[in-house]
C-alpha cells in the first residue's frame, strides 16, 4: 500500500512540478547545464536518430555510466559499460583512480568505449547491443596515459589518439582494424606547451577531406577549447581556439561534438562547479565556410564563441518528453538503478534486494579501518549530486547485534558527513558524524548526537545551493527535527561530492547486523520561507458587521459564506454587499419552458464575410424571438441551496438583529482554513466556528454559549427561491408556493429535507451531536434547539438523497486542516517582509488573501463564474474569456493541476456543442462560446457572442499543463483539441488580396466599447491568434506529425499591430483612437498584446511603450475592471518598467480596490471579481520568476534596495 500511495503521490507532484534539476524549458528551449550532475569528461555520438553518452567513472562501480537521449537535452542512464576493472586493487576504494575520460565511437556495427587508468593503461570495450553486457578488454598495461580516442580513416586503417596526464602531448598510434590491438609505439602529431598547455581529452575526427582532434587546453577550470585541423592524419595540425569561457562559466572543458539528422552540429562538455563536480553543457556549433568550427555564441564574429545559457533545442525533427537521469529509487526491482555506484567493485555480500521485498538490504559491513572512517570503505552506496539544491528522504529499520553498528544518510566527499542510527551498549543514538580524508590516521567525528531508543527513523539530507548541507531526522516520518549544523560539501579526487546511504561497523570483528532501506527519494529543495508565518500574519480580522466583508469556506467545488456570526444570520443586511451565499458546482436550476423556446429562435444572422452567420444574441421585444433570448440567457441559472444560521430571539420570540450583537472578534485561520468568530449576545458569550469539507457539499459548525441551553439561541435552515437575476444573492424569500422543503426523513441526531424546484430536487441532510430537535417554524424554514451549551453541525447539500453518516466538527476540522496546510505548502510562495516599501505589506496581503479565494471559489471541474461560489453575477454562469484569467496562475504558482482540473469540461461536454457553433456559422474546428454552464450551452448576448479572444485559451492552458508534464501523455491527452481549436481560429481570418495579408474582423474585441461590424484588426486579438497558431504548430511537432502549411502562411502573412504617431490603434479602423473615449475607456487591452502574451515579431517594442505611457496617464481608468491592473503590470515588467510594474498593481482607482476579506472589488453592482485576483497572481508570479527569456531575478521588481522579495516555487511565463 506504501508503494501505490507514494506512486501516486510521484504522480500528483513530482509529474507536474519541476524535478530537482530540468534542463528542458518546455517551450522548444533549453537551459545550460543540460545536466547539473558530475558526468565527467563526457563523450556523445549518434547512431540513427539515438544518442548516446559516456562519462568518467573514477574509482565508482559499476563504471562508465551510459546514457541516452533522443535530442541531446534530455537524457536517461540506460547501462554502465562495466560492472567492475578486472584488477584486484579496485575491490577496495582507489580514490582517483580508475576510468578516466572515454571515448564511445559506433563502426561496423560495433559499439566501442576506450579508456585508461592513470596506472593500469589501455582499456576497450565493445557492444553490438549497447544496452546488453560489454565485453571489456585491457589492451595494454602503461602508466599516465589519458584520454584515448579511435578513430577509423576511410581506407578502414584504426588509430588511437591519447596524450598524457598533466596534459602532454597528442600522441597517434595504429590500430588494428578491430580496435583491439596497437600496431605501434605512437607518434606525437602535436605539442605546443606555449599556445595550448595541458592539451587532453583528445576526440579525433574527419571532414571535409580535414583531420581533426578536439581538444581543451589551459586546465579544467580556467581553460578553452581547441580544434586542431590538418589535412594529413600526422600533421603538422594548425590550432584555433573555437570556445572560451564567458556568461559567467568558467574553462568550459572537453567534450564530444555531434550532428543532428537535420545537418545541424551540437557541441556536449564539462565545466567544473567544485563539490557538484564536472557539469554537462550543450552548445550549439557551426562549421564556416573555411572548415573551421565555431562553438557556443560568437557575437562578436571572432570566430571564437561563449557558452550559451538558454538556446533552442536541437532540430531532431520532433519534440520529445522530458526526461532526467534516475534518482529516486523505491528498491522494487530486482537490481539496483543504474544511477547507483559503489565506492569499489561491488561485493553481493554487501546489499540484498530480495531478503525484503521493496527494501534494500545493506549489511553492516566493517570499515577497512579501525577508526571506522568511511573514506575507505567500498560498502557505500551512492550517486551525484543532481542539482544545485534538493532534499534527500529515506526510511531505515535497523536490525543489529553489535554496539557501534550503524545506518543512514551520507554526502560523501574527500571529507564527508552523514546522519546514521547507531547501536550502543545500552540502546540506540541519532548522531551527525563527520570524518575527511588525511594521510594521517582520522577519527571520525560525532559532531551531533540524539538518544533515541528505536530501530525505525526516517532521516532528510537537505543541500544547498552555497555547497553546504544539513541533516533532520523524524521517529515518525512526519515531523522532522534538525541536527548539527550546516557542513559543507566537499568534492571527491576528481569528482563531485555524492549523496546515499550506507550501513557499516567500525568493529575489527565483523559486523553481524543489517539496515532496511525503503526508499531513497530525491525532491526539490524543502521551503526557505516559514509558509506559516507568511499566511498566518495576513488572516482577516473583523470586529463588526460589515456587509461587504464576509467570509467563504470552501474546496473549490462548493463555498459557504457567512456573516460576523460564523453562520448566515443575518442575510438580508449582506444583499447588496458581498452576500451569504451557499453554492456547488452541480447546483443548477432553469424556469419551465412552457412555449417551448429553441435555442435557435435567439439566433440573428450577420454578415461580416459575405455569408450569413448565425449568432445567439440578444433580441429586443416584443416576439418569441425576444422571449427565447431571454429565456437561455437567464436559464440555467446558479442556485443558491440555503442559509445555514443562528436563531438569535428575544424571551418574547422576536428575532433580534445585528445591534444586538457586541464584543465581535471574528478571525479567518487562512493556514487551517477555519473561520473563528466570537461575540456577545444577550450579555453572554458565544463561541461559533465554521469549516468546509475538502470534497463535496458539506459544511460543519461548532456552537458554544449558555444560551443554547436556555433556547435563545437556537440554529435554522432557510431556503429560498431562485430570482433569476443578472447578478444578486439568488434569493426570492417571499415566493413560498413556487418550490417545497420537505423533511422525508429523520433520526434522533439527524434529519433529511428534501428540496423542489420546478423540474430540480435536491436534497439537505443536517446531523447534530448532541440532544436536539428540528421543528418547521414555517415554510422553507426549519428550527433545531437544543437543551446543551454546545452543538456542533454538519450541513450536507446534496443532488441525491444521502444516506452516509456525517463527520462533526472535530473530524471535519482536521481534514479541513490537512487540506489548507498542504495547500500553502505546495507549489509558489511570496514573502514581501523584508521589503523596506510601505505598500509591500499590502501587496503581501492581496496576494496570500487572493490565493485564499481563488483556492475556495476557483477550483473546481467546470470553468469558473466571475464572482466565485459567493454570489450569481451574469446568473452565475462561466464566462470562458475569463477562464485564463481565473486559472492561469494555478500553473505559475505551481500548483497545474488545479488548472488541469477544468479542462477534462472542453475535452467532455464543450466540444460538440462548440463544434456546432463553428459549423452553423461556416467554420473550422470548434468556436468556445463565451457566456455558458454545466453544460455548455450558449447564452444569448450582443456581445459575448462576438468575442473571440477566449478562442486561443485552450491552447495556452494546453501549453502550461504541457511544460508541467512534458510527456507522450499530455500531448495526446490534448493535441486533438488543440488543433480543432487552431483550426477554427485559421478559418476565422479573412485573406486581403490588396494587402496580400491575413486579417481579423466581423467580432468584438476584449476591449468591448468596440463594434462587430466596424473592428478590424484589434492589437490584442492579432497577437493571440499569432501566439496560438505558432503553439499549435509546436503541437504538431511534438504530436510526431508535419506543421500545418496553411498555419504557416497565415502566421507569415497575419497583419502587424496598427499604429499612428507612434501609438497602436484600438483597432485598426479606429483611427481616433486617442480623441474618442470609446476607444480609450473598458479594457486597455493593448497592453496586453505584449504583457500578457510574451513579445512577437507583430508588436514593436518602442510603440508598446509610447502606448504605455499614454495609456498609463491617460486611460479613462474608472472605467477599468480589476484584471487591468495586473495586466498593466505584466506589460511595464516585460518593457523594462518594474517601477511601473508596482505602481500598476497598486493604482488607486475604484476597481482596484482589495476589500478587508481579500476580494476585489468592481462598482456596486460586482461588489467581487475573481479575475481581478487571479490577475494579481498571474501578474506577481511572472513579476518575481520571469518569463521565457528573462534571466534576471525578480524583473518585474524595482532594484532600488525597497523589494527585497523573496519567492520560490513560481514557474516562468510564456
Amino acid at each position: 500500500m506504501k508503494k501505490i500511495v507514494w506512486s501516486i503521490f510521484l504522480f500528483l507532484t513530482c509529474s507536474l512540478h519541476a524535478q530537482v534539476w530540468v534542463a528542458d524549458n518546455g517551450d522548444g528551449t533549453y537551459k545550460n547545464p543540460v545536466l547539473f550532475a558530475d558526468y565527467s569528461d563526457p563523450d556523445v555520438i549518434r547512431v540513427g536518430d539515438d544518442y548516446w553518452m559516456v562519462a568518467s567513472s573514477f574509482t565508482a562501480m559499476p563504471g562508465i555510466p551510459l546514457l541516452h537521449s533522443k535530442d541531446l537535452v534530455n537524457w536517461t542512464i540506460v547501462n554502465h559499460v562495466y560492472e567492475g576493472l578486472p584488477l584486484e586493487k579496485y575491490r577496495k576504494p582507489v580514490h582517483g583512480e580508475g576510468s578516466w575520460a572515454p571515448a564511445i565511437r559506433y563502426h561496423g556495427g560495433m559499439f566501442y568505449v576506450y579508456f585508461c587508468t592513470p596506472n593500469d593503461g589501455l582499456f576497450v570495450a565493445r557492444a553490438t547491443d549497447p544496452l546488453g553486457k560489454w565485453n571489456l578488454k585491457h589492451i595494454i598495461q602503461v602508466e599516465k596515459w589519458e584520454d584515448p580516442c579511435p578513430f577509423w580513416d576511410e581506407d578502414g586503417q584504426a588509430y588511437l589518439v591519447h596524450s598524457y596526464q598533466r596534459g602532454g602531448p597528442a600522441v597517434l598510434h595504429k590500430m588494428s582494424p578491430d580496435g583491439l590491438r596497437l600496431l605501434d609505439n605512437g607518434t606525437t602529431v602535436y605539442y605546443d606547451i606555449e599556445t595550448n598547455p595541458t592539451l587532453e581529452g583528445l576526440k579525433m575526427d574527419k571532414r571535409n577531406g580535414w583531420y581533426y582532434i578536439f581538444a581543451p587546453a589551459g586546465g579544467v577550470a580556467t581553460g578553452w577549447q581547441t580544434v586542431l585541423r590538418s589535412k594529413n592524419i600526422y600533421g603538422p595540425y594548425e590550432a584555433r581556439k573555437v570556445l572560451e569561457a564567458g556568461n559567467g562559466i568558467n574553462g568550459p572543458h572537453q567534450g564530444g561534438l555531434v550532428d543532428t539528422p537535420s545537418g545541424e552540429w551540437w557541441f556536449i562538455h564539462f565545466q567544473s562547479r567544485e563539490a557538484y563536480g564536472r557539469v554537462v553543457h550543450l552548445q550549439p556549433a557551426v562549421w564556416t565556410s573555411d572548415d573551421w568550427v565555431v562553438i557556443g555564441d560568437d557575437s562578436d564574429g571572432d570566430g571564437c564563441g561563449i557558452p550559451v545559457l538558454t538556446y533552442r533545442k536541437p532540430d531532431v525533427g520532433k519534440s520529445w518528453s522530458i526526461q532526467v537521469p534516475q534518482t529516486t529509487d523505491e528498491f522494487e526491482t530486482k537490481r539496483l538503478g543504474f544511477q547507483w555506484q559503489w565506492n569499489a567493485i561491488e561485493n553481493p555480500a554487501w546489499y540484498s534486494l530480495s531478503a525484503r521485498r521493496g527494501f534494500i538490504r545493506l549489511f553492516a559491513k566493517t570499515c577497512p579501518t579501525e577508526h571506522g572512517n568511511l573514506y575507505y570503505a567500498g560498502n557505500l552506496l551512492l550517486q551525484k549530486l543532481p542539482a544545485p539544491a534538493f532534499t534527500v528522504t529515506t526510511q531505515v529499520e535497523t536490525h543489529f547485534t553489535d554496539a557501534g553498528e550503524r545506518a543512514g544518510a551520507i554526502v560523501m566527499g574527500n571529507a564527508y558527513a552523514y546522519i546514521a542510527l547507531i547501536k550502543g551498549e545500552e540502546g540506540n543514538r541519532i548522531s551527525v558524524v563527520t570524518g575527511r580524508y588525511d594521510r594521517l590516521p582520522v577519527v571520525p567525528e560525532e559532531v551531533a548526537t540524539v538518544e533515541a531508543d528505536i530501530s525505525k527513523a526516517w532521516f532528510k539530507i537537505h543541500v544547498y545551493d552555497d555547497q553546504t548541507c544539513r541533516f533532520s531526522y523524524s521517529t515518525d516520518g512526519e515531523r522532522f527535527t534538525g541536527l548539527g549544523d550546516r557542513y559543507p560539501v566537499f568534492p571527491g579526487v576528481w569528482i563531485g561530492g555524492k549523496v546515499g546511504i550506507f550501513s557499516s561497523s567500525p568493529n575489527i570483528v565483523q559486523g553481524k547486523g543489517y539496515a532496511d532501506f525503503d526508499y531513497f527519494r530525491l525532491q526539490p529543495p524543502t521551503s526557505t520561507i516559514d509558509r506559516e508565518a507568511l499566511v498566518t500574519r495576513n488572516n482577516v480580522h473583523l470586529e463588526t458587521f460589515d456587509s461587504l466583508s464576509s467570509l467563504s469556506v470552501g474546496n473549490g467545488s462548493f463555498a459557504f459564506t457567512v456573516d460576523a456570526t460564523g453562520l448566515q444570520t443575518f442575510p438580508e443586511i449582506y444583499a447588496s454587499g458581498t452576500p451569504l451565499g451557499t453554492y456547488s458546482e452541480w447546483g443548477w436550476h432553469s424556469y419551465p419552458n412552457p412555449q417551448n423556446l429553441k435555442q435557435e429562435e435567439s439566433w440573428q444572422n450577420f454578415d461580416f464575410r459575405g455569408r450569413l452567420e448565425p449568432y445567439a444574441v440578444q433580441i429586443p421585444p416584443p416576439g418569441r424571438a425576444y422571449e427565447a433570448s431571454e429565456w437561455y440567457r437567464i436559464n440555467p441559472h446558479r442556485m443558491h441551496l440555503g442559509n445555514v444560521g443562528l436563531e438569535l430571539t428575544d424571551t418574547n420570540g422576536v428575532r433580534a438583529g445585528v445591534n444586538t450583537i457586541g464584543n465581535i472578534r471574528q478571525t479567518l485561520d487562512l493556514w487551517n482554513g477555519e473561520i473563528i468568530s466570537d461575540f456577545s449576545y444577550n450579555h453572554a458569550a458565544v463561541a461559533v466556528r465554521t469549516v468546509s469539507s475538502t470534497s463535496g457539499s458539506r459544511i460543519s459548525t461548532a456552537v458554544s454559549s449558555p444560551l443554547l441551553a436556555n433556547g435563545e439561541i437556537k440554529l435554522n435552515l432557510r431556503f429560498p427561491y431562485p430570482v433569476g437575476g443578472h447578478t444578486d444573492d439568488a434569493s426570492d424569500w417571499n415566493n413560498l408556493e413556487a418550490h417545497t422543503s420537505v423533511i422525508v426523513e429523520k433520526g434522533d441526531n439527524f434529519a433529511v429535507i428534501k428540496r423542489t424546484l420546478d423540474e430540480i430536487t435536491y436534497f439537505v441532510k443536517v446531523q447534530w451531536n448532541k440532544p436536539a430537535t428540528i421543528t418547521e417554524k414555517s415554510p422553507h424554514y426549519f428550527v433545531i434547539s437544543t437543551s446543551s451549551g454546545d452543538l456542533e453541525l454538519t450541513c450536507l447539500f446534496a443532488d441525491e438523497q444521502p444516506s452516509e453518516t456525517l463527520p462533526y466538527y472535530a473530524e471535519a476540522k482536521a481534514a479541513a486542516n490537512v487540506f489548507w496546510n498542504n495547500y500553502w505548502k505546495s507549489g509558489g510562495a511570496i514573502d514581501f517582509s523584508e521589503c523596506s516599501d510601505p505598500r509591500a505589506k499590502e501587496l503581501e496581503r492581496r496576494v496570500i488573501l487572493s490565493q485564499y479565494i481563488m483556492r475556495s471559489n476557483n477550483t473546481g471541474e467546470i470553468p469558473p463564474t466571475e464572482t466565485g461560489l459567493v454570489y450569481n453575477s451574469w446568473y452565475g454562469r462561466p464566462h470562458l474569456e475569463m477562464h485564463w484569467w481565473h486559472s492561469i496562475h494555478h500553473a505559475l504558482w505551481g500548483r497545474p493541476e488545479l488548472l488541469e482540473k477544468s479542462m477534462s469540461w472542453y475535452q467532455n461536454v464543450a466540444y460538440s456543442p462548440a463544434k456546432s457553433i463553428a459549423a452553423r456559422q461556416g467554420f473550422d474546428g470548434v468556436r468556445w462560446m463565451k457566456m455558458t454552464d454545466n453544460w455548455a450551452g450558449e447564452a444569448p448576448s450582443s456581445v459575448g457572442s462576438f468575442l473571440i479572444w477566449q478562442q486561443p485559451h485552450f491552447i495556452y492552458f494546453a501549453e502550461l499543463l504541457y511544460r508541467a508534464n512534458p510527456t507522450s501523455e499530455t500531448i495526446n491527452k490534448y493535441k486533438e483539441l488543440v488543433f480543432e481549436t487552431a483550426k477554427w481560429m485559421a478559418s476565422f481570418v479573412t485573406y486581403d488580396e490588396v494587402g496580400d495579408r491575413y486579417l481579423l474582423k466581423g467580432y468584438i474585441p476584449a476591449q468591448e466599447t468596440l463594434r462587430p461590424a466596424e473592428t478590424v484588426n484589434s492589437p490584442f486579438e492579432l497577437a493571440y491568434w499569432y501566439w496560438g497558431l505558432s503553439a499549435a504548430q509546436r503541437w504538431c511537432e511534438r504530436a510526431g506529425l508535419e506543421k500545418n502549411p496553411e498555419w504557416d502562411n497565415i502566421l507569415a502573412k497575419l497583419s502587424h499591430l496598427t499604429s499612428e504617431e507612434g501609438k497602436y490603434l484600438a483597432s485598426e479602423d479606429a483611427v481616433n483612437t486617442y480623441e474618442d473615449i470609446r476607444f480609450f475607456s473598458d479594457h486597455p487591452i493593448v497592453l496586453g498584446s505584449f504583457g500578457a502574451l510574451p513579445e512577437s515579431i507583430l508588436v514593436d517594442k518602442e510603440i508598446m511603450k509610447n502606448t504605455f505611457d499614454w495609456i498609463y496617464h491617460a486611460w479613462n481608468w474608472d472605467s477599468a475592471w480589476g484584471w487591468d491592473y495586473p495586466m498593466t503590470a505584466m506589460s511595464a515588467a516585460r518593457m523594462d518598467m518594474p517601477d511601473y510594474a508596482i505602481d500598476a498593481l497598486l493604482m488607486n482607482h475604484r476597481a482596484n480596490t482589495y476589500l478587508p476579506n481579500g476580494h476585489n472589488f468592481q462598482n456596486d453592482r460586482l461588489r467581487i471579481y475573481l479575475p481581478g485576483n487571479g490577475g494579481l497572481l498571474t501578474a506577481i508570479a511572472m513579476m518575481c520568476a520571469g518569463w521565457d527569456g528573462s534571466e534576471n531575478d525578480l524583473p518585474g521588481f524595482p532594484h532600488n534596495g525597497q523589494w527585497n522579495v523573496k519567492w520560490e516555487g513560481l514557474q516562468k511565463m510564456p
